[in-house]
């Protein structure tokens, strides 16, 4: 009972009741069959054992975890917490031209558009690269909204894992990750989140848009009817499924 409070008192408990049951079946095996192990092989059985059966529990909760994580993944756009904005991102590399194309949208909470931007350039690199590309450029450019509580969202789970864990060793991208980091320090909050490309439409479009132009767009105030459509469209699905639950 004491060993339960102890740190991994549970997997002590668990090794000791399979070291007693190692030694019972040697001691039956010495009683019954007449064959007698050597202590020592005894226990470097139950070690072997132990060790498959915290490999095999080891891969179950990481096969657990990973089915978890995509049943929690949102396939559909969500609105920001009240209070904050929310920033869906995305970039695309257009093999045919070279170009780069990149799309941000910022919105409320009760999905009306706050900003929206889109931007292309004739570089070619790798698409992991340039989406946080466009994160940092979604971070310069939102630095001077006046906006304090901002959630960044991606459809790229990589870029999104990166920066979460601060991997700034990568040598393609971790001088960037270090930028978007420290341009993240400078809101009240800052979060980064991944959605599932279903729930990036908007952003996907917009950088769709970019590879067809010349210029970088800012709309601030007026916005083109196809994007409001889409904007409206996320919030049509979203009452949807709250009224199928």
């Amino acid at each position: 009972m004491v060993a339960k409070e102890r740190d991994a008192g549970r997997e002590h408990i668990c090794l000791t009741v399979n070291l007693l049951w190692q030694i019972w079946k040697s001691r039956n095996q010495a009683q019954f069959n007449r064959e007698k192990a050597c202590p020592g092989r005894t226990v470097m059985k139950l070690v072997h054992e132990w060790n498959e059966y915290e490999a095999a529990q080891r891969v179950d909760r990481e096969d657990e975890k990973e089915e978890r994580d995509q049943q929690e993944v949102p396939t559909e756009w969500l609105p920001p917490t009240k209070g904050f904005v929310k920033l869906n991102i995305d970039a695309a590399l257009s093999t045919a031209t070279g170009k780069v194309g990149w799309g941000v949208i910022a919105r409320q909470a009760d999905g009306g558009i706050l900003r929206a931007w889109a931007g292309s350039g004739e570089r070619y690199t790798e698409a992991m690269a340039e989406e946080v590309n466009a994160i940092r450029t979604a971070l310069i450019k939102v630095g001077t909204m006046g906006w304090r509580k901002i959630e960044i969202q991606s459809d790229c789970k990589g870029v999104v894992e990166k920066i979460k864990t601060g991997c700034r060793k990568d040598p393609k991208i971790g001088a960037i990750i270090e930028d978007i980091l420290r341009l993240g320090n400078q809101f009240a909050e800052c979060y980064f989140s991944f959605v599932r490309r279903e729930g990036n439409c908007v952003s996907h479009h917009l950088e769709k848009f970019a590879i067809q132009v010349t210029i970088d767009v800012d709309w601030e105030e007026s916005f083109p009817v196809w994007l409001v459509n889409l904007a409206k469209q996320d919030v049509k699905q979203l009452l949807n499924l709250q009224l199928e639950c």
